[in-house]
């Protein structure tokens, strides 16, 4: 990407840790609404290159359907126009290589700008990764060099600074350091929950997937975690009263879907550590996910599920109408 104010790295290459960002990888189709996955991103190894910044990614990609599409955000704002790559549906032998820088062209024919996003990639199947982690032993350069990463962030810098060090794909002792830190700040929970019920939907659900990796919850925390399920029945609600036409795409069910899966396994394993109820918010979640029949995301991310999981820890069966368990 392009060097701007919005960067992540200084020109010293040092992390700004006064942004926040996120990076998306959508499926979308036309007649349904787009799977959202989340890009892993190591700002901690990015680097420049002439008068772009180079920032090495993994993403985990969960289906076959729709366009593929990248986009980058900061602070919850799209930097550029989203980016579609050419990954086809089922990657071949010929994806396992890394492709070229994309796009190479403008529509014009023109070379592609360097002011302008763009990305190069390669598929890897996960069994491979497996198999080659369990063959090598561990990079302890990699630990080394990641822990004074780690270290050089002062102890007052917010909790979206240390998430970076609890990404897929870093050494598992600093993200367990990173957790200890984010675990010890006096003002976590605070943090959290007001990340938990930011506009950012990607955002909030990375503090959420964060959450059953600390320690013992705090009183405050648990209610942080309420307060998210609260929240998002007040999105579904809005979903509810707007009308199919001014949400075409299912931006906002798609919006909910996020929150609500990261919200489910965290409070799914806060459960199981005898942390919290939560069944008052799943129920009211529940009940408001049933009236957009019409979309997809809705019905079978959240109504589907949250029957599921009412029945479970309360007996209350799912209705007839409620889509049925896969």
């Amino acid at each position: 990407m392009p060097i701007r104010d919005s960067s992540p790295i200084d020109e010293q290459g040092r992390f700004k840790p006064e942004l926040s960002y996120t990076c998306t990888f959508n499926a979308t189709e036309m007649k349904s609404p787009p799977i959202t996955m989340y890009l892993t991103t190591y700002f901690i190894l990015a680097r420049h290159e002439g008068s772009r910044l180079v920032i090495p990614g993994s993403i985990p990609v969960i289906t076959s359907r729709g366009r593929r599409v990248f986009t980058f955000n900061a602070k919850g704002k799209p930097l550029w126009e989203e980016l579609e790559i050419p990954l086809p549906a089922h990657p071949g032998r010929e994806q396992l290589e890394w492709s070229g820088w994309w796009p190479a062209t403008t529509e014009s024919g023109q070379p592609w700008p360097e002011t302008q996003l763009s990305c190069r990639f390669r598929v890897t199947k996960i069994e491979q990764e497996v198999t080659a982690a369990k063959k090598t032993k561990p990079d302890m350069d990699e630990f080394a060099e990641s822990k004074a990463a780690l270290d050089a962030i002062p102890a007052d810098a917010p909790i979206t600074v240390l998430l970076e060090f609890t990404s897929f794909g870093l050494p598992e002792g600093v993200k367990v350091l990173a957790i200890a830190r984010i675990a010890a700040k006096r003002t976590h929970a605070e943090e959290m929950k007001a990340l938990m019920l930011s506009d950012d939907a990607d955002t909030a659900g990375q503090i959420l997937r964060l959450v059953e990796h600390l320690p013992k919850p705090s009183p405050e925390l648990l209610r942080a975690v309420a307060a998210a399920g609260s929240d998002i029945a007040d999105r579904i609600r809005r979903v509810n009263a707007t009308p199919k036409k001014a949400d075409p795409d299912y931006l906002g069910s798609a919006d909910v879907s996020t929150r609500f899966t990261a919200w489910i396994m965290a409070v799914a394993k806060l459960r199981a550590k005898d942390g919290g109820d939560f069944v008052p918010e799943l129920r009211t979640i529940l009940e408001l996910s049933r009236v957009r029949k019409d979309s997809a995301a809705m019905q079978q991310d959240v109504c589907r599920v949250a029957s599921h999981f009412l029945f479970d820890w309360t007996g209350v069966a799912p209705l007839p109408t409620d889509p049925k368990p896969r």
